[in-house]
């Protein structure tokens, strides 16, 4: 059985390389290699969403993690950073609304707490135990730059020539709510590892940071110059995805990149966001008939509150508040719990108009949305809390080390991060882009505990 041999590999190397470089690495290491496979290689063995095989068995990141996890307990050299930072009780603040609300909306069961933990504090532990030191820090910013290139160099190829490797290697993944071949601008957008382009975008967008450390280095004269071209096939993946979100997020990363390294900049920066956020309302319109023959999309037509209104792609995610405002205010402290929003449509008491616009914009492509009626107004705050205290963290960290290369690593991952975040505005999060995201969170702590322990000095 492939998920079987590929989860056995990955643990046996995770223990070999443990005594050989120690948990810290080896953890960091394998953990991002098993999120990096097929979302579609799953064991199922109970109901998930509906016409979905998403959540409906172990997959290969939640068995290796799960497993790395219980693992590092046993290993000599491991260490366990105790010490609390902002992010920790933002996550747990997370876990408990996530068990409450979802033992409220349902009757109760084990899934419900086996749920909690794969999809929140496993990869955000994973990722907190993965950077506890300057020279581990170092070492995996290198591993992690060449699996984005390699990442981003399978993008290309299928977008160029169509073939995804994924598929090739382990069979084809099954089609859920999307075609077997998409394109945009006149070329295949790649799928790779994941169950649709924007999920794989956004996936190459978190990788991107590992890839920006390097140009720096070479920049400031601590690299060769050519590893300042290192973004550059990182940047042709997202690209290779044709998916908007994305790729407007390497801009903002970009922007958020230049606020992380130029201090005396950043009210300059964030006038000009609040500038641009407010023009970008005042012209909204416009703005959207613009996207819309980006991507070559034709409008049609639904009714919101008696009223006919412009839809597309685009405009969906602009709809959203309003087609979902009656759930949204019925969503409450603790929102309708994790079974209600398992599928789209999502299952939420509405009125009949309500369903009937539903059945025509029934994906709910906003995270914040999606979180805010799966787990209330408690739970959104909760998730919105823990990643601003992440990007909050990985600026504190760099800004102590200022012109070196702790700062332009914290920095480029925080850059990245950020731009995952406005993205999530977008699209919901399924695991392939939810896991990676929550680790990112949980390197944040990492580098802060790590600091705060005197382990990021020279």
């Amino acid at each position: 059985m492939v998920w079987a041999l590929i989860v056995a590999t990955l643990v046996a190397w995770f223990i070999a390389s443990s005594f050989r470089i120690g948990p810290q690495l080896a953890i960091g290491i394998v953990v991002p290699v098993a999120f990096l496979f097929p979302a579609w290689l799953i064991v199922p063995v109970f109901e998930g969403a509906r016409d979905s095989i998403v959540g409906t068995g172990p997959d290969i990141k939640v068995t290796v993690g799960s497993c790395c996890l219980i693992l590092y307990c046993f290993m000599p050299g491991a260490t366990f950073p105790l010490k609390f930072v902002p992010s920790d009780i933002a996550m747990l603040s997370l876990i408990v609304i996530h068990i409450i609300s979802d033992f409220t909306n349902a009757e109760p069961n084990w899934l419900m707490l086996g749920r909690a933990y794969a999809e929140w504090y496993m990869p955000y532990v994973a990722g907190r135990l993965a950077m506890q030191s300057r020279d581990v820090a170092f070492q995996l910013a290198r591993i992690m730059m060449i699996a984005g290139m390699l990442i981003a160099l399978t993008a290309i190829i299928e977008s160029s020539l169509d073939w995804n490797l994924f598929e090739l290697m382990f069979g084809n993944r099954p089609i859920e709510g999307s075609s077997r071949d998409a394109e945009r601008w006149g070329v295949q957008r790649a799928y790779g590892p994941t169950m649709h382009p924007i999920y794989f975008g956004v996936l190459q967008l978190l990788l991107l940071g590992w890839g920006g450390y390097p140009l720096l280095k070479a920049i400031h004269r601590r690299a060769k110059w050519g590893w300042v071209l290192t973004p550059v096939p990182l940047m042709l993946g997202v690209a290779a995805t044709g998916s908007r979100g994305p790729i407007l997020g390497v801009v903002a990363s970009g922007v958020a990149g230049l606020f992380c390294f130029a201090p005396k900049l950043r009210v300059w920066i964030g006038g000009g966001l609040i500038t641009l956020a407010g023009l970008g309302i005042a012209n909204q319109e416009a703005i959207l008939d613009q996207m819309e023959r980006w991507s070559g999309e034709r409008q049609h037509e639904i009714l919101i509150d008696g009223e006919l209104r412009k839809t597309s792609s685009v405009r969906t995610r602009v709809n959203l508040l309003e087609v979902n405002k009656i759930a949204l205010k019925r969503s409450g402290w603790l929102g309708f719990g994790s079974q209600a929003v398992a599928g789209f449509p999502i299952n939420v008491p509405l009125g009949p108009a309500e369903v009937e616009t539903l059945k025509r914009v029934k994906f709910i492509d906003n995270t914040y949305v999606l979180i805010t009626l799966r787990f209330g107004y408690l739970g959104v705050l909760a998730f919105l809390v823990a990643a601003l205290v992440s990007l909050a963290q990985f600026l504190w960290v760099g800004d102590h080390y200022r012109g070196g290369r702790v700062q332009w690593l914290s920095g480029c991952l925080g850059a990245a991060t950020f731009g995952a975040l406005l993205v999530q505005a977008t699209v919901w999060m399924p695991h392939e882009v939810g896991f990676p995201l929550v680790w990112s969170f949980g390197l944040s702590a990492s580098l802060l505990v790590a600091h705060l322990q005197g382990k990021l000095s020279a």
